[in-house]
């Protein structure tokens, strides 16, 4: 604490948080103390703001700012291109999207979100099993943890560790196995002829 601000730094970078008028910010070995120096309604307020700026700016020079997007739709996706973005919103063309430096954009598909209570965020106070196997959360909020299905990973119960305390769901997720094919007709073919690939797990 320095000069009427906040410095925090981390991994990621640093950031310095002004201090807002009617509070007083104070570092210490077990983390940071945000008090309110007044009793009226602005004072009461800029505490509030403050301990959100610090709690942000801890959050995000450690782990990052991370936004997780579902894309739903008949026919929509969307595929990473070198340094662009390319969506398929139903358009007759692809929407491009230049991903700006600095910012990191990974596409998966085996995004799956636990929904709940008594999470605790960020997302590396977490621990997610898939049938014993650990998954990596990405995104975590009190109510819901993103997360994706970890290599290895077979058909059971989903298991959420939180402060020492584990909960497993009653009802299995089901992993599907890797794309196989188990034959092809005709056996030959003239060039553009069409073929038949059984299906199993496409």
């Amino acid at each position: 604490v320095t000069g009427g601000g906040v410095v925090i730094h981390g991994p990621k970078g640093e950031k310095t948080v002004p201090i807002l008028p009617f509070t007083t910010v104070t570092a210490k070995p077990e983390g940071v103390m945000v008090t309110v120096e007044a009793s009226h309604k602005q004072a009461r307020s800029n505490v509030g703001t403050m301990w959100s700026l610090v709690k942000n700016a801890i959050e995000g020079v450690n782990n990052g700012f991370k936004k997780v997007l579902e894309i739903e739709g008949v026919g929509y996706k969307a595929i990473l291109d070198g340094k662009n973005l390319m969506l398929s919103l139903g358009y007759v063309n692809p929407v491009c999207f230049e991903i700006p430096e600095g910012i990191t954009i990974v596409v998966e598909k085996n995004t799956v979100t636990i929904t709940g209570t008594n999470f605790n965020p960020p997302a590396v106070n977490n621990v997610v099993r898939f049938n014993g196997v650990l998954a990596t959360v990405t995104v975590a909020t009190p109510n819901t943890l993103t997360t994706t299905v970890p290599s290895g990973a077979t058909t059971g119960p989903i298991s959420v560790t939180v402060n020492g305390v584990t909960v497993t769901s009653t009802q299995d997720f089901t992993v599907l196995g890797s794309p196989s094919i188990t034959g092809f007709t005709p056996g030959s073919g003239a060039v553009a002829q069409i073929f038949f690939i059984p299906k199993f797990y496409f």
